[in-house]
């Protein structure tokens, strides 16, 4: 009986592919394999030095960074981060972190990486967004890679949205936001940092200095899209 009220509610409401809207097949999830194909991949996911990396010289220091998608001229990527962001689309959150991980796996600094800590979000936040989409890439990203998720650094202040500001108002606007509280989670550890953008990695630079007096061996980063 469960599975004939499961094909009835997929003939009534089919899913649909969330960048071009047409039916998904039954080996599709959340987005058509010619929309996967299609969306722009950061390609310098293997490469020492990346922009991500560059970005942060003399700010933060990284081991090692990577992202799945990179902004252009298409809408696509934005669609889908606007479905995570603000729809709650948490199916596709999770989905993206499982391809975030599928990438991730691949690096050759995986097997140093002992925990991932997501960019956390403040409590009114989460109860306007009703959920916390890096700790579902994150969640997205233990299921295909097993690496267990830290919650130990907490967003304490409230900021507005980083999307309209310039670099500079993005760095004010995170400055001393966030708050180590479970440092024993952290000491001695390798961990990956997960966001949903990287844009000037101001947030970043944020955490790494709310982390500065745990005794971190080294700090990966990883992100679902980037814009430089």
């Amino acid at each position: 009986m469960q599975k004939l009220f499961a094909s009835l509610g997929q003939m009534l409401f089919p899913d649909l592919c969330v960048v071009c809207q047409d039916y998904l097949t039954n080996k599709e999830r959340c987005i058509c394999d010619l929309c996967s194909y299609t969306l722009p991949k950061y390609e310098q996911s293997n490469i020492e030095n990346n922009s991500i990396e560059k970005a942060l010289w003399g700010r933060a220091k990284l081991a090692a960074a990577t992202s799945l998608f990179r902004f252009d001229s298409t809408q696509d990527v934005q669609q889908i981060l606007h479905q995570i962001k603000y729809r709650g689309n948490q199916k596709l959150a999770i989905y993206m972190g499982e391809q975030l991980g599928l990438l991730i796996r691949n690096q050759k600094w995986f097997d140093s990486v002992d925990t991932i800590l997501p960019v956390p979000l403040h409590p009114k936040k989460y109860n306007l967004r009703g959920c916390n989409q890096s700790l579902l890439l994150a969640q997205g990203i233990l299921n295909v890679t097993m690496l267990p998720i830290s919650e130990a650094v907490e967003r304490i202040h409230y900021v507005r949205s980083q999307t309209k500001l310039n670099r500079y108002e993005r760095f004010s606007n995170v400055e001393m936001v966030f708050k180590l509280t479970k440092p024993e989670e952290l000491r001695n550890k390798n961990i990956l940092i997960v966001d949903d953008v990287f844009t000037t990695g101001a947030t970043i630079e944020a955490m790494l200095r709310a982390l500065k007096d745990v005794d971190l061996m080294e700090v990966m980063f990883a992100s679902l899209a980037v814009t430089i």
